[in-house]
C-alpha cells in the first residue's frame, strides 16, 4: 500500500533465526539470564529470543540511532527486560561494566573483533556450533 509506513516487523526478517535460537537457547534457559546483542540493527532476533524466553533480559548496542529507534519500538512491550545502548560492539566491556558496575573480562573480545565480518557471519560459520559457542558462554555467566 503506496504510503503506508512499514512497521519493524516488515522492515527486517531476521536472518538464521532457528540455527540461533538452537544455539542459544540451552544457555538462556535459567533463570536470570542475560543476553548481549552486540550487533542489534532493527532488533529482530532479540525480539524472538525475548518473546520465546520470557525470563531472559536483553542488553542490546548499535552504533546507527535510527536503527535503535528501529528496534526501540519493536522491543518496547518487553519493557525493563530489554536495555538498549548507543554504542559499538567492541565498546561492548565499557558498556557492560556501566550497567553492572563490575568490571569484565571479555577474553573473546579479539577473537570476535579481530576476525572480518564475512567470516564471523557467513552461513558456514553459523551451522557451526563452536563458532557461536563464546556467545553461550558470555550467556551462563
Amino acid at each position: 500500500m503506496p504510503g503506508r509506513e512499514r512497521g519493524p516487523d516488515e522492515l527486517h526478517v531476521p536472518v538464521f533465526l532457528d540455527r540461533v535460537l538452537e544455539l542459544l537457547t540451552p544457555a538462556l534457559e535459567d533463570s536470570g539470564a542475560v543476553v548481549v546483542d552486540a550487533t542489534l540493527g532493527m532488533g529482530g532476533h532479540s525480539a524472538v529470543l525475548l518473546d520465546r524466553l520470557p525470563q531472559v533480559r536483553l542488553v542490546g548496542l548499535d552504533r546507527d540511532p535510527q536503527a535503535l529507534h528501529i528496534a526501540g519500538e519493536r522491543l518496547a512491550a518487553f519493557g525493563d527486560r530489554a536495555t538498549l545502548v548507543h554504542a559499538v560492539y567492541d565498546e561492548l566491556p565499557e558498556v557492560l561494566e556501566s550497567l553492572t558496575g563490575k568490571k569484565l573480562e571479555l577474553p573473546v573480545r579479539k577473537l570476535l573483533l579481530g576476525a572480518p565480518l564475512e567470516k564471523v557471519a557467513s552461513p558456514d560459520a553459523m551451522a557451526n556450533p563452536r563458532s557461536l559457542g563464546f556467545f553461550v558462554e558470555l550467556a551462563k555467566r
